[in-house]
């Protein structure tokens, strides 16, 4: 059937001189057309529809959509951070009062200013400068240990309170009125730690549980934002800094040259001596 209706109808039909002209013009069109058009497509397809229709991000990309309108994470990485006293790593890092002006972390807050520019969404998560604020005189409920030295948690955990497993609260019992912050403003030189002070406070910190005493705690925030192997020795090997993408879905291409720029940038203006 269709040799026979291409012989004897589709063929005669194309064979009509008006008939070609009309094709090659239809198609000329349309491929000038085409051509034109190309300038307004994106590169790069929506998260969801890359992924398989029963992936288990599709979920989470659904609730990002509906709840969060966030996209996805971005971490940068410093390695060999010295965090000795005699370096100045930490003020190139941190954020906070005392940090360089021009720190990894003072420019990627800055970066975020401009989301529709660098695709950053917000400030990055920072275990520095929690860890810094953490180990305060100010932060009293936060670093505080026992007579004898060792980890006392905030007052409103245990055993420094009797946890209700009914309700799930936390009645104080008296255990922990004998601790004392970690530090006072007379041992920490300028408000920083000492090398064996940061060293020694650290796992402390990472197996801090935040609560409403102390929300600063590392522990879940920070559990594998860091490869502390060898840290005794005064040196981090890596360290993760994250922050969120603004809402990309067919941009994702489009954000990985201003992101790259970016962290040019910070590399070569954030030297470790």
């Amino acid at each position: 059937f269709v040799a026979r209706y291409m012989k004897d109808v589709h063929g005669p039909i194309l064979g009509y001189r008006p008939v070609k002209f009309i094709v090659i013009a239809v198609f000329v069109g349309l491929a000038f057309a085409s051509i034109a058009m190309s300038t307004r497509l994106q590169p790069g397809l929506e998260q969801k529809i890359v992924l398989p229709r029963d992936s288990y991000l599709q979920g989470y990309f659904d609730d990002l959509e509906k709840y969060m309108k966030v996209g996805p994470p971005l971490y940068f990485v410093v390695k060999n951070f010295n965090y000795s006293s005699a370096s100045e790593n930490t003020n190139q890092i941190c954020s906070i009062n005392q940090c360089n002006s021009n720190s990894l972390l003072n420019e990627i807050a800055r970066q975020s200013l401009s989301p529709e520019t660098s695709y950053i969404a917000k400030p990055a998560a920072s275990w520095l400068d929690d860890f810094l604020i953490w180990m305060s005189p100010e932060a009293f409920g936060c670093c505080r240990k026992f007579v004898n030295g060792n980890y006392c948690p905030p007052d409103d955990q245990p055993p420094c309170c009797q946890l209700d497993q009914d309700s799930g609260s936390c009645s104080s019992n008296g255990a922990c009125n004998n601790c004392t912050t970690c530090f006072l403003h007379s041992d920490l030189h300028n408000g920083r730690p000492s090398t064996t002070q940061f060293r020694e406070k650290l796992p402390w910190f990472l197996d801090a549980l935040p609560s409403s005493d102390c929300s600063k705690g590392g522990k879940g925030a920070y559990s594998t934002s860091l490869d502390h192997s060898g840290y005794e020795n005064g040196i981090i090997q890596a360290s993760a800094f994250r922050t969120y993408h603004t809402p990309l879905n067919k941009q994702v291409w489009i954000s990985m040259p201003p992101i790259i720029i970016i962290t040019i940038f910070l590399s070569n203006m954030v030297k470790f001596k």
